[in-house]
């Protein structure tokens, strides 16, 4: 059985002013050959787009149009083991907090991710690749530690080996496969934040979970702080 790198990046914001989305999707992109996964961006640059265009170092769902999201996600499905874990995040609940969203929510639904990611997944090892950059940062080697604790506690209770697993953060810029997991995000995102399925629709077939987050509890019984 081969190891499985998982690709993770989230669409929305974690705002509370009246501008701010009302959900947040954090997409995980699965697949255990990465080659195929991260030849995408490169060939659609060179393929589909001018000039300019093709010389930015990054694709991104929310700054290209229809027709450009529809071939991602289209190449994207053609992977023959690619699978989809999301979590969406409904912020309603939280905009009555005077401080807005606690901080420690993107680590919260990372570790979670992590977790349905093993639920739906056998593999010997799993390597996660999250966004890097400052507005993106989700984790610290506390919550690395976290997510292990957590792997561990679901794979003894599911009766399974604990997969060897390792955490990484890569600048998208320079990262095609967090590209990838960035047009999943905005698919996702856009059907609960606009219930739009146009993209959603592209990729159903590859998702695994789809999933909505409560802030009040954990997966594992305990209140999240401050609720």
């Amino acid at each position: 059985m081969h190891g499985l790198y998982a690709y993770a990046d989230e669409s929305g914001d974690f705002g509370t002013s009246a501008g701010s989305s009302r959900h947040v999707s954090l997409a995980a992109v699965i697949t255990s050959d990465v080659k195929p996964l991260e030849r995408i961006p490169g060939k659609v640059r060179r393929t589909y787009l001018g000039k300019t265009v093709a010389q930015k170092p990054e694709l991104k769902f929310s700054g290209t149009d229809p027709r450009l999201r529809k071939m991602v996600l289209e190449m994207a499905v053609k992977i023959p083991d690619l699978s989809i874990v999301s979590l969406i995040l409904h912020k309603e609940e939280a905009r009555e907090r005077p401080n807005g969203l606690p901080a420690g929510i993107r680590a919260h639904m990372a570790k979670m991710l992590a977790v349905e990611i093993i639920r739906v997944e056998k593999t010997p090892s799993l390597r996660i690749v999250f966004d890097a950059r400052p507005e993106a940062r989700m984790l610290s080697q506390r919550i690395d530690a976290d997510i292990e604790i957590a792997l561990i506690a679901e794979c003894e209770r599911l009766g399974r080996i604990v997969p060897e697993v390792r955490v990484s953060r890569y600048d998208s810029m320079s990262n095609p496969g967090l590209q990838v997991a960035d047009f999943v995000a905005g698919a996702i995102q856009r059907k609960w934040e606009h219930g739009d399925r146009t993209y959603h629709d592209i990729i159903a077939s590859r998702i695994m979970r789809e999933l909505p987050v409560t802030l009040r509890r954990t997966k594992w019984g305990r209140p999240w702080p401050g609720y």
